[in-house]
């Protein structure tokens, strides 16, 4: 299929219906996607407002509280921002996946067409990148219009101004290429468990094996946890501190959903057996 005709089918089919039951739930999820981008954007904009703020204070305190304090508040922030990432990752690829299954009937018809699946996949894609996109453009004014609302917050015996939280035009635009890339590599990663074919799309549901990331991406949280506290903060004591916590929550993330996934996951597939499924 030629990129033109690609473009052409990816419009169609990306845009949203009009009428009847199907379409207006097709409509609803759509809807509720932009309202997860953008609810993301606008927390990714806060907590790292919120980081530089706290770095800022540390690097150049105003009072002696913020002088002899400002280091656990680093961590604190920097550990808001941390826990934000997976949710972000989960929350994207989940949307992309749903994305593909509510539009199955029209996926099935572009392979009709004669399109690859790699080429539907692409169409999903693209309209993830543009839910995300939409997102991020509401996710940047929700995060301008509540400035004002820091004002009344008070830590280390200074104001949360409007001023004080503006990220600034170069974190502003980093922060949301930022989104964008997770958005789209979790879009791509997502349909990569979604099977497409002329008569719908089903989820492929196959027991992965036991994977090396498992075991080195605690390893590698923990490590440049100690980096980044090294480069923006000389307190010792934040580094040592910031990496314990990294690694007892690698340790303990069952506790939360995502991280049912990763340790029980870790855990049944060491003893995992022959799996039946039935017919």
């Amino acid at each position: 299929m030629r990129p033109q005709s690609l473009v052409r089918v990816a419009a169609l089919v990306t845009r949203p219906g009009r009428g009847g039951s199907a379409r207006d739930a097709r409509g609803v999820l759509t809807v509720l996607s932009v309202v997860a981008y953008t609810v993301v954007q606008a927390l990714a904009l806060s907590v790292a407002a919120g980081v530089m703020v706290f770095v800022d204070h540390d690097r150049h305190p105003s009072n002696r509280f913020q002088a002899d304090n400002s280091g656990i508040y680093v961590l604190l922030a920097m550990l808001a921002g941390a826990v934000l990432i997976a949710p972000l990752v989960v929350l994207c690829a989940a949307a992309a996946r749903m994305g593909a299954l509510r539009r199955a009937r029209r996926l099935s018809i572009v392979r009709l067409l004669g399109g690859s699946p790699a080429e539907v996949r692409t169409i999903g894609v693209i309209e993830a990148f543009g839910h995300a996109l939409v997102g991020v453009v509401g996710g940047t004014v929700v995060y301008l219009a509540t400035l004002p609302l820091w004002s009344p917050l008070h830590f280390e015996g200074q104001a949360l101004s409007a001023a004080a939280m503006w990220i600034g035009p170069l974190g502003l635009g980093l922060v949301s290429l930022a989104v964008l890339v997770i958005a789209t590599a979790s879009a791509v990663i997502g349909l990569q468990r979604v099977a497409i074919s002329p008569l719908g799309v089903v989820r492929r549901t196959a027991a992965p094996g036991l994977k090396k990331a498992r075991l080195i991406v605690p390893l590698v949280i923990v490590v440049g946890w100690a980096v980044a506290g090294q480069l923006i903060s000389d307190t010792g004591f934040v580094v040592v501190v910031g990496s314990i916590v990294l690694a007892l929550a690698a340790l303990l993330r069952g506790s939360t959903s995502w991280g049912r996934c990763w340790c029980s996951g870790w855990a049944m597939q060491w003893h995992r057996g022959p799996t039946v499924r039935p017919r």
